[in-house]
């Protein structure tokens, strides 16, 4: 009985033990709460005195120069988002315009000055006979060479213009990967779609 009785008093110490324990905690949360805090308006605090060192030094080279006396600096210079000039975009598109306009007019001046005869009705009308027979293009492994050799060129080419493409409007007009977001994000508020 003495042995339980000790064993009980000892349970009831550390059951208040491990309850003062719990009551500390919310005191702990707190103190973390306003060490984040401080922490904060430290960081705040620097940016501060980094803005006005950056200003001082500004003042301090504008003084040995001699130049400071109609200089005050308000606020320090910040980027613009977008370039005044030029303006790229327009560029792009009248260059893009101008291409398929030229090439549809050669394409056009070609056509009208090719002469040639394909069809056999073409041959008929023109000589005023009847067609007999048709003696098809037989390829030369020369020829099959080079149309292999002129399809894999084109392959390339088209791959090239879409990399240097890309290139462009990733240096020149928005980076790729915020074109993403913002791609993403209009096809998630008007079509719902979500990736």
């Amino acid at each position: 009985m003495a042995s339980l009785e000790n064993e009980k008093k000892a349970l009831i110490v550390e059951e208040e033990q491990i309850y003062a324990k719990l009551r500390t905690m919310p005191d702990v949360e707190k103190q973390y709460k306003d060490l984040l805090m401080d922490r904060e308006n430290v960081r705040q605090n620097l940016n501060e005195l980094q803005r006005k060192l950056q200003v001082a030094m500004v003042a301090e080279g504008m003084e040995e120069g001699r130049l400071g006396e109609n200089f005050t600096m308000t606020q320090p210079p910040f980027l613009p988002d977008e370039p005044y000039k030029p303006n790229r975009i327009a560029i792009m598109l009248l260059g893009l315009i101008l291409g398929i306009g030229i090439s549809v007019g050669m394409i056009a001046l070609k056509e009208y000055t090719d002469h040639s005869v394909w069809l056999p009705e073409e041959i008929e009308r023109l000589s005023m006979h009847t067609v007999l027979a048709i003696i098809p293009h037989i390829q030369s492994s020369g020829e099959r060479r080079k149309k292999i050799v002129k399809s894999v060129f084109i392959m390339l080419a088209i791959i090239g213009v879409l990399v240097a493409g890309l290139a462009i409007f990733h240096y020149l007009i928005m980076d790729i990967y915020i074109f993403y977001d913002r791609l993403l994000k209009f096809l998630n508020d008007r079509f719902y779609i979500h990736f």
